[in-house]
């Protein structure tokens, strides 16, 4: 299914179909920062068969969750955890910078159902908040620690709830 070739991940999928993520070797041993990325394989959900592509670049990176069946990807801020069922997949990344995955949060099904929809959330640009990975509460509760970059203080709860089939982020308190 998956086999490097060179400088490229080379992914079969379930479907016949193929797909080729090439590493820009000579540009990121260059010294020039656009256009460098390297794509390593970093993990198999073998429950939903799903792979777990890391994406770098010269500052800062991304990560592709891919279904082994289609190749369909989605793009998430930092590597998955299950919700308790398994029904979900959550990312939470924050940082400080520039460099590192963009801040967000994604919520992905783990199986492919059109009923489930995926949630984005990007922190927008001069927000204060850091958001981390607490837990989950079941399966429509993903539970997170914030804390402000202006006034840094203790952690304080947050949450992204799923009500009536749509995902919402609940501030810190």
């Amino acid at each position: 299914m998956a086999q490097r070739i060179g400088s490229a991940l080379q992914l079969k999928f379930r479907n016949g179909l193929m797909r080729i993520y090439s590493n820009e070797d000579t540009k990121c041993h260059s010294g020039e920062a656009e256009g460098c990325v390297k794509y390593q394989l970093t993990g198999y959900f073998p429950k939903h068969d799903l792979l777990l592509i890391e994406v770098d670049y010269w500052e800062g990176g991304d990560w592709l969750l891919v279904r082994a069946d289609t190749g369909d990807a989605s793009k998430v801020v930092s590597p998955p955890h299950y919700s308790p069922s398994k029904l979900w997949l959550v990312s939470v990344a924050s940082s400080v910078g520039p460099s590192g995955p963009p801040n967000g949060i994604d919520i992905v099904p783990a199986a492919p159902d059109p009923s489930l929809k995926e949630w984005h959330y990007r922190v927008p640009d001069g927000d204060q908040w850091l958001y981390e990975f607490a837990g989950w509460d079941g399966d429509d509760r993903v539970k997170l620690f914030v804390t402000s970059t202006e006034a840094p203080t203790k952690p304080r709860p947050a949450s992204v709830e799923r009500r009536d089939g749509t995902w919402h982020l609940t501030e810190p308190k």
